[in-house]
C-alpha cells in the first residue's frame, strides 16, 4: 500500500468532515472516493481514517456536530455501499468492533442519535451473518436503558422506529421480553403520525412472534394504544407520507385486536366508548368491539358478552342517528357469527343467542309492544349471522309470535308480530337449505297475513309480509301475495304504492328474485295497461309504477320500454292523446336515458315513431310531439357512428321527399313531402333527433346528402316561419349541421348559401327573427376551429346593428352575443364541434371595438352596447375577465348613473357578473359601488332595477369581512326605503339583504 496515497485519502476524508454537510452526502462521497484506487479506498482504510478523527471530537460538543455528522455519513456510506475489505478474513472482527463502538456511541451522542440509528440499521441489514441476535439485543438493551426515546426530536425517533420495525420483520429472535419492555417505553406518549402508523401496522407481527412477552404486558400495552382511540387526525395538505385518518384507524384497530389477552381490557373499554355522546365515537367503538371479538374468539370474549349485548341493544332502542343504528345492527351480526354453533358448539351457542332473543320475546309480550321494529331488526341481525343461528331464531320466535297472534287483538301487538315475522322471512330467503324452518315460518306467517289482509291499519306491515311470502317456493301454488302487491300498486294510496316499490327494490336487488318481479308483478301491470276500460287515473298510475320498477330493476328496462312504447304508439295512432299518453312518454324518456336497452332496438323505435308522425301528423299535439322527439333523440344519441349514418340518411332523404326512404319508413301518403311546409311535424321530429348527430357521422363523408341544398331549404324555411317551437328547433338543427359538417362541405355551403344571405338578413330585411337565426349560425361557426373565414363578416354586421336607431333591433343584436356565449344547444352532450377557447376568442374579437364604440355614443344610445358587454362576459373564464376589468369597470359604473333605464338595467346585469367573478377588484371599490346600489334599490321607475340592485348588495356580503364590515351600518340604514317598497318582491329582496348584512359579524 502506498503511504502517500493513504495519507492523501485520510486528508480528503478529514477535509470532508470539516466542511459544511452537503445536501447530498452520498453523491459527494461517491465523487470524493472515486478519485482513489479501490486498493486504497478500502473499508479498513476509510474506517481507520475516520475513527481516530471521531474519537478526538467530543460527542457532547455542539461545535463539532457538523463534523461528527459528516463522519457518521461516511460510516453509513461504506456500509450501505458495501465498500470492499482489503482483508475479507478480518470482516467478522471489524464488524464486531464497529458494533461495540456503535453501542457506546449511541448512548453518548444523543444529538446525532438518528444518524447512528441509520448506521445500525444498515449493519443489521448488510451484515446479517456477523451481527448476532445476542449482540443486537445488547445494543438495543443499552439504548432502551440509557436513552429516553420520547425526549429525542422527531427525526431521530423516526430513525429508531424504522430500526425496530426492521428488526421485528427480519430478526424475530431478537424480540424477547426485554425488547417488548423497551418497545413499550419507546412508544409510550408518541404523537408523530408517521411513527404511530408504522408502529400500529407492525405490532400485530410483534404479537405473533412474541406472544408470551406481549401477553405478560397486555394491560400496559393496551393502556398505551387505547389512548389513541378513536383516532382524531386531519392529514396536512400534500402530506409526503400519505397518512390518512382511515389508515391510522385501521392499523390501530388491528393492534387493539392483536392478542386474546387484550380482551379483558378491550371489551369493557369499547363498551364505555359505545355510550359516548359523540356519534363518530359510537360508530367506531361498535365496529371495534365486533372486530376484536372476531379476533379474540368466543371463549376469551364470553364473560363480557352480556354487558356488550346490553350496550348495543340500548343504542338500537335509543339512538336516532342512522350511522349508529346501522353500526349496531352490523355489530350484532358479526358477534353472533362468532358465537354460533359452527364455531363454539350447539350448547354454548344456544346460550349466547338466547341472551339476545330473550329481551325481544319479552318486548313482544309487553302491553305496549312499542319497540317491536327495533327488536325485530336485532332478531334479524342474529338470524343473518349464520345458518344455525337462523334456524335457532326461527324455531324460537315464530311459534311464540304465532301463539301471541291467536291471543291478542290489538293493532300495536299485531303490527309488532308482522314486523318481526317479516324480518325472519327476509333472512330465511338467504338460507335455502333450511327447508323445514322456512316451511314452518311461511305457513304460520301466511295464515297471519291472510287473516289480516283487509285490516287497513296494518296495510304497510301486510305489504312487507306479502312481498317476502311471494318469494318462497312454498307459495308456488298460489299467486295471492303477488296479487295483493299489484292491487296495492294500482289501487292503494301513495304511501302503499311507495311501500310496495320499496319492497320490489329489496326483492330485486337484495333477494335477487328477478323472476318473481318480472313474471308475477310486472307482467300483471303490463297486461292491465291494455285495458281500455280502466280509468284515466289508474292508467297513469300503472305507467308510472312500471317506469319506477324499470328504474329500480335495470335488467327489466327493455321489457318496460317495449310495452310502454307499444302503448304510446297505439294511443298516438288512434288519436287517444290524453294525460295518460303524456305520462307514458315521460316514463319512456326516463327509461331510455338509463341506457339499459339493447342498442339494436333503438333504430326500430326511431323508425316506428317516424312512421306514426308521417302517417298521423294531424293527431299529434305539440307537447306529445316534443316528448316523443326527445325520446328518439336520446335513442339516436346512443347509437354508434355507422348506425347513426344509416338512420340520418333515411330521415334526411325522407325529409326531402325521396320515395325509397319514405317507403322504408312506411309512409302511406308520399305527396305530403313535396316541400318542408307540407309536413312541418316530420320536419320538427327530424330536427330534434338529428341535433344529436355525432361529428363523425357527418364528417365521415358517407352521408349522400346535398348539404348546400339542405341548408338552403332549411334557411329559407326558418326565416319565413313564424317564431315558435318549430322554427326554433329547425334553427338549432341548422346550426348543428353547420357546426359539424366536413370542412369541404362547409366552404361550399358558406359561399353558396350563407354569405349571400348575410346582407339580406342583417341589412335589407333585418328583423329580430333574422338576427336570432344568424346569431345561432355565428355560434356554429365560431365554435369550430376552422371557420374564421366567415366569422369576421357576420361579426362586423352585429357590431353595426348595436348602434341601430331601432332600439328593438339593437337589443336583439345584443342578445345575439348572449346566444354565442351561453352553454346551450350546441354542447358536448350533443357532440358539437368545439374548440376549448372559443368563448375567449369571441370575447377578444369584440371587446376592443365595443369599448371604443361606447366612448363615441351618447348616453341614450349606450343601452344595447352595455347589454352586449354583459352577455359577452357570460361563462367567460375569470382570468380573461380580470385581464379586461380596468377597461370594463368604469363603463359599467358609469352606466349605473345613467338616466336611461335600459342602460341602467344592462349595467346592473354586468355589475352582478363582475361582483361574482372579479371579487378582488370590486371589493377594493365598495366605497363607490355600495352608495350607487343603495340609490338604485329605491328607484321607482322599474321594479327589476330595484330587485337587481338588492341582489348585488346581497352578494357583496360574501367578500372579506374586513372589507365589508365598515359598510354595514351604511347599508342597513340605506335599505329602509326598499323595506317600505310598494312591491312585495322588492320588500322580500330587501329583507334578505338586511338579514345578510346584519349577520356578517357572526
Amino acid at each position: 500500500m502506498s503511504t502517500p496515497a493513504l495519507s492523501k485519502l485520510t486528508e480528503s476524508l478529514q477535509s470532508y468532515c470539516s466542511s459544511p454537510p452537503p445536501q447530498n452526502p452520498t453523491l459527494k462521497l461517491s465523487q470524493t472516493l472515486s478519485k482513489y484506487d479501490a486498493s486504497i479506498a478500502t473499508f479498513e482504510n476509510i474506517y481507520n481514517a475516520i475513527l481516530p478523527f471521531l474519537n478526538d471530537l467530543s460527542s457532547s460538543s455542539t461545535e463539532s456536530v457538523a463534523q461528527r455528522l459528516n463522519a457518521y455519513n461516511i460510516m453509513h456510506y461504506i456500509i450501505a455501499q458495501q465498500v470492499a475489505l482489503s482483508n475479507p478474513e478480518s470482516a467478522s472482527q471489524i464488524h464486531s468492533a464497529l458494533l461495540k463502538w456503535l453501542q457506546e456511541r449511541i448512548v453518548n451522542d444523543l444529538d446525532l442519535a438518528g444518524a447512528l440509528f441509520r448506521i445500525l440499521k444498515e449493519m443489521v441489514e448488510k451484515w446479517a451473518s456477523d451481527v448476532s441476535d445476542y449482540s443486537l439485543r445488547l445494543v438495543l438493551q443499552s439504548t432502551f436503558e440509557n436513552i429516553p426515546i420520547q425526549s429525542l426530536a422527531i427525526a431521530p425517533r423516526r430513525q429508531f422506529f424504522d430500526l425496530l420495525i426492521f428488526i421485528i420483520e427480519n430478526r424475530p429472535m431478537v424480540c424477547q421480553v426485554e425488547f417488548v419492555v423497551g418497545y413499550i417505553q419507546a412508544i409510550d406518549g408518541e404523537r408523530d403520525p408517521l411513527i404511530l402508523n408504522n408502529s400500529f401496522r407492525i405490532f400485530p407481527t410483534l404479537a405473533k412472534i412474541s406472544p408470551r412477552p406481549v401477553d405478560s404486558h397486555a394491560e400496559e400495552l393496551f393502556d398505551i394504544f387505547s389512548c389513541y382511540f378513536p383516532v382524531s387526525f386531519n392529514p396536512p395538505k400534500k402530506d409526503p407520507h400519505g397518512i390518512t385518518r382511515e389508515g391510522l384507524a385501521s392499523n390501530l384497530l388491528k393492534t387493539l385486536g392483536a392478542r386474546p389477552s387484550f380482551a379483558a381490557f378491550a371489551l369493557p373499554f369499547f363498551e364505555e366508548k359505545i355510550s359516548s355522546a359523540i356519534v363518530e365515537t359510537k360508530v367506531e367503538a361498535l365496529n371495534a368491539a365486533a372486530y376484536c371479538i372476531e379476533q379474540f374468539g368466543e371463549e376469551d370474549a364470553r364473560e363480557h358478552l352480556v354487558e356488550l349485548w346490553a350496550s348495543i341493544r340500548t343504542e338500537i332502542l335509543r339512538s336516532t342517528q342512522k350511522e349508529v343504528h346501522h353500526a349496531s345492527i352490523d355489530a350484532i351480526t358479526r358477534i353472533a357469527r362468532v358465537v354460533s354453533a359452527e364455531t363454539v358448539g350447539r350448547d354454548q351457542s344456544q346460550v349466547n343467542v338466547e341472551r339476545v332473543l330473550q329481551p325481544a320475546v319479552q318486548e313482544i309480550r309487553s302491553p305496549e309492544c312499542r319497540m317491536a321494529r327495533q327488536f325485530s331488526e336485532m332478531i334479524a341481525a342474529v338470524a343473518a349471522s349464520s345458518e344455525w343461528n337462523c334456524d335457532l331464531t326461527t324455531h324460537t320466535i315464530i311459534p311464540q309470535i304465532y301463539q301471541l297472534f291467536l291471543e291478542v287483538k290489538t293493532t300495536p301487538k299485531r303490527s309488532g308480530i308482522l314486523v318481526i315475522g317479516m324480518q325472519i322471512l327476509s333472512t330465511l330467503l338467504f338460507y335455502p337449505n333450511l327447508k323445514e324452518a322456512s316451511n314452518m315460518a311461511v305457513e304460520r306467517m301466511w295464515e297471519i297475513a291472510f287473516s289480516l289482509r283487509d285490516d287497513y291499519n296494518l296495510k304497510m306491515e301486510i305489504i312487507d309480509i306479502m312481498s317476502r311470502l311471494a318469494l318462497f317456493e312454498r307459495m308456488a301454488d298460489t299467486d295471492e301475495p303477488a296479487k295483493y302487491l299489484v292491487l296495492a300498486l294500482t289501487s292503494g294510496d301513495d304511501a302503499e304504492c311507495e311501500r310496495v316499490l320499496k319492497c320490489i327494490d329489496w326483492m330485486f336487488n337484495n333477494a335477487n328474485k328477478e323472476d318473481v318481479v318480472r313474471d308475477e308483478i310486472l307482467a300483471s301491470l303490463l297486461s292491465s295497461m291494455s285495458d281500455e276500460t280502466a280509468a284515466q287515473e289508474t292508467s297513469q298510475r300503472v305507467v308510472s309504477v312500471v317506469c319506477r320498477i324499470g328504474l329500480l330493476c335495470p335488467s327489466l328496462v327493455p321489457k318496460c320500454v317495449d310495452d310502454l312504447f307499444a302503448k304510446a304508439a297505439d294511443d298516438l295512432k288512434q288519436g287517444r292523446i290524453s294525460q295518460s299518453t303524456s305520462t307514458t312518454l315521460d316514463a319512456l324518456f326516463q327509461l331510455v336515458k338509463s341506457e339499459e336497452i339493447e342498442k339494436s332496438t333503438n333504430t326500430d323505435y326511431i323508425q316506428r315513431t317516424a312512421q306514426i308522425i308521417c302517417n298521423h301528423p294531424q293527431v299529434l299535439q305539440q307537447q306529445s310531439l316534443q316528448k316523443i322527439s326527445n325520446i328518439c333523440r336520446e335513442l339516436y344519441s346512443q347509437l354508434d357512428v355507422h348506425t347513426q349514418q344509416k338512420v340520418a340518411q333515411t330521415l334526411l332523404d325522407a325529409l326531402q321527399g325521396k320515395r325509397e326512404a319514405l317507403a322504408a319508413i312506411g309512409v302511406s301518403n308520399t305527396t305530403a313531402f313535396d316541400s318542408f311546409a307540407t309536413n312541418e311535424t316530420f320536419l320538427f321530429f327530424v330536427s330534434k333527433v338529428l341535433l344529436f348527430m355525432k361529428q363523425e357521422t357527418l364528417q365521415s363523408g358517407e352521408l349522400q346528402t346535398d348539404f348546400s341544398d339542405l341548408t338552403r331549404k332549411l334557411l329559407d324555411y326558418v326565416v319565413k316561419a313564424e317564431k315558435g317551437e318549430l322554427s326554433i328547433s329547425i334553427t338549432h338543427f341548422l346550426a348543428s349541421v353547420l357546426n359539424k359538417a366536413p370542412l369541404d362541405h362547409l366552404h361550399d355551403v358558406s359561399s353558396s348559401v350563407v354569405e349571400p344571405q348575410i346582407d339580406t338578413l342583417l341589412d335589407t330585411s333585418v328583423n329580430q327573427r333574422n338576427i336570432e337565426v344568424m346569431s345561432w349560425l355565428q355560434k356554429a361557426f365560431i365554435m369550430r376551429p376552422d371557420s374564421s373565414f366567415i366569422c369576421g363578416r357576420i361579426n362586423s354586421k352585429f357590431q353595426a346593428l348595436l348602434v341601430s336607431s331601432d332600439a328593438s333591433i339593437a337589443f336583439a343584436a345584443a342578445r345575439g352575443y348572449g346566444i354565442v356565449m351561453q352553454d346551450q344547444v350546441l354542447t358536448k352532450e350533443n357532440f358539437s364541434n368545439s374548440t376549448v377557447f372559443f368563448r375567449q376568442k369571441f370575447f377578444m374579437m369584440n371587446i376592443g371595438n365595443l369599448l371604443e364604440t361606447y366612448k363615441t355614443l351618447e348616453e341614450s344610445s349606450r343601452g344595447p352596447l352595455l347589454e352586449a358587454v354583459a352577455n359577452l362576459i357570460q361563462n367567460l373564464p375569470t382570468s380573461v375577465l380580470i385581464g379586461q376589468i380596468q377597461q370594463l369597470y368604469p363603463l359599467v359604473y358609469a352606466a349605473l348613473a345613467s338616466t336611461n333605464l335600459d342602460v341602467i338595467q344592462s349595467g346592473l346585469n354586468t355589475m352582478r357578473i363582475l361582483i361574482d367573478e372579479a371579487d378582488d377588484y370590486c371589493q377594493d371599490r365598495l366605497g363607490e359601488i355600495i352608495p350607487r346600489l343603495i340609490q338604485l334599490s329605491t328607484k321607482r321607475d322599474r321594479m327589476k332595477i330595484r330587485c337587481d340592485a338588492l341582489k348585488c348588495l346581497q352578494e357583496l356580503v360574501e367578500y372579506e369581512f374586513s372589507k365589508v364590515y365598515p359598510h354595514q351600518e351604511e347599508v342597513i340604514r340605506g335599505l329602509r326605503g326598499a323595506l317600505d317598497d310598494h312591491k312585495r318582491v322588492v320588500r322580500r329582496e330587501a329583507v334578505i339583504a338586511r338579514n345578510r348584512w346584519f349577520t356578517i359579524n357572526q
